[in-house]
């Protein structure tokens, strides 16, 4: 965290002294042409003028309630998150990048129910803690004024879905399709972009390198994008890597109407998931059976329609819904919630069918500077659901306040997370590892029902 700060303080040193230049020149004028410039001021004049400073504060709290546990019991939480970049542009070829996060957040009542966050490393500072990250550092040019490059740490997100992105081979999180910004920090790779601006096509050539320890553990991807028909586009993605799996993705969004169609699919072989069968039964010691089927093609795949529509003069809404199918879930929501646990399905990738839908109102009537997003998700597999409503406020041009309220249903599932009965003796079993003993003993065993949040988000 010493050395971010400390970049910080130089940007902050650097421009001071631009400012007693100015100041001096006010008062005792400008240097004579025999007055030599010292070098160092020359460059650090440059660096000012061709960077930008920006960046986005949030502070925010959030509560839940759990059953059977009076308001005042409930869970408390809070985060403070500064990301802050510098965008740099010494030259019309040149362009580089730095954006960077520190957070510090306590224990939320307002985070997902249950997710593989909860085991693995999220990247929201969540426990009690203070952490800083880098999230972006990239440089890009370009070669011979025709393909695009760009090297270092990037966000980059394939795939039309709003919910889920199964073509989205790039990430190493999925998103959060609740939130109104997105979390996840970049990924190390480089990035070549070919565009055919005249046909409406562009081709990328990606290599990921974050965790690679050597070279076989190198990851490559396409992706091609081509316009159609003047009303869509069709994207064809490939991933491949010696360690990874090998996956197909088509990506087709279309105007139909009077309403806008997108579809992903994803084909997967070579799956490094451990998938489960079996039953549970603490009692005896029984446990799903682990296995993975390498040579199996699995299937992910999403439809999506959304119709944008004016409800008078001068007022928009737009509703939206969304199917999944996930041939890597499961049907059982005994075993999706032991996939879950144990970090092998990721959020919202835990259940085999999923239904969404959102509706988005932005300054509705005379509340020109409100917004509404209402959204609905539910897991078909395990008859779990949540609803949740968020509104934003402008405070002041650039700060808003935003608040939610959620609520979930079923009887316990990814959506509407408890601990079933036959969970519980799991932390006391001797074939079962350390980390999901302990992972087991902190998860709850009530519903947390109704979570509710808010904050202040300043832009600058």
């Amino acid at each position: 965290m010493w050395k971010y700060l400390c970049l910080l303080l130089s940007f902050g040193l650097t421009a001071a002294a631009a400012g007693e230049d100015a100041r001096d020149q006010d008062i005792f004028g400008a240097p004579s042409a025999e007055q030599k410039v010292a070098p160092e001021t020359d460059m650090n004049q440059r660096l000012l003028d061709t960077l930008q400073i920006g960046g986005r504060l949030e502070i925010r709290t959030d509560s839940g309630h759990k059953e059977g546990v009076g308001a005042a019991g409930g869970d408390f939480g809070k985060l403070k998150q500064a990301d802050v970049y510098f965008d740099s542009r010494p030259n019309k070829d040149l362009r580089g990048f730095l954006r960077l996060r520190f957070s510090e957040g306590g224990s939320s009542g307002g985070a997902p129910a249950i997710t593989s966050d909860s085991i693995n490393k999220s990247d929201v500072c969540s426990s009690g803690c203070i952490r800083s990250d880098l999230d972006e550092m990239w440089l890009k040019w370009d070669i011979a004024k025709k393909v695009y490059a760009t090297f270092g740490k990037q966000h980059l997100r394939w795939g039309s879905g709003r919910f889920w992105n199964p073509t989205d081979f790039t990430s190493i999180r999925v998103i959060d399709p609740l939130a109104l910004f997105d979390r996840r920090l970049g990924v190390d790779m480089l990035k070549l972009h070919l565009p055919f601006e005249k046909q409406g096509y562009n081709l990328y050539a990606i290599l990921l390198y974050g965790s690679a320890k050597q070279i076989d553990q190198l990851t490559g991807a396409l992706r091609g994008e081509f316009a159609f028909g003047g009303i869509g586009e069709a994207a064809i993605s490939f991933q491949m890597a010696s360690h990874a799996p090998i996956r197909f993705g088509l990506d087709v969004s279309s105007g139909v109407g009077p309403v806008d169609v997108h579809s992903e699919s994803a084909l997967t072989k070579r799956q490094s998931q451990v998938l489960y069968r079996g039953g549970i039964d603490t009692t005896t010691g029984q446990l799903p059976t682990a296995y993975r089927e390498p040579d199996k093609w699995f299937v992910q795949s999403l439809l999506g329609v959304d119709r944008s529509f004016k409800y008078n003069s001068d007022d928009v809404a737009t509703v939206g819904v969304e199917y999944f199918y996930n041939q890597l879930g499961y049907d059982d929501r005994n075993l999706e919630l032991y996939s879950l646990v144990t970090g092998q399905s990721p959020t919202l990738y835990g259940g085999r069918r999923y239904i969404a839908g959102y509706l988005n109102l932005p300054a509705p009537g005379s509340w020109d500077d409100t917004s509404f997003f209402i959204t609905g998700l539910r897991n078909l597999s395990d008859d779990t659901s949540t609803a949740r409503l968020t509104g934003s406020w402008k405070l002041f041009k650039d700060a808003d306040i935003q608040a939610f309220v959620a609520q979930c249903h079923g009887d316990f599932g990814e959506l509407c997370f408890r601990i079933p009965s036959s969970f519980r003796g799991l932390a006391s079993l001797p074939q079962v590892s350390p980390q999901l003993q302990q992972a087991v003993q902190a998860l709850p065993t009530k519903r947390t029902l109704t979570t509710a949040g808010a904050g202040v988000v300043l832009k600058f």
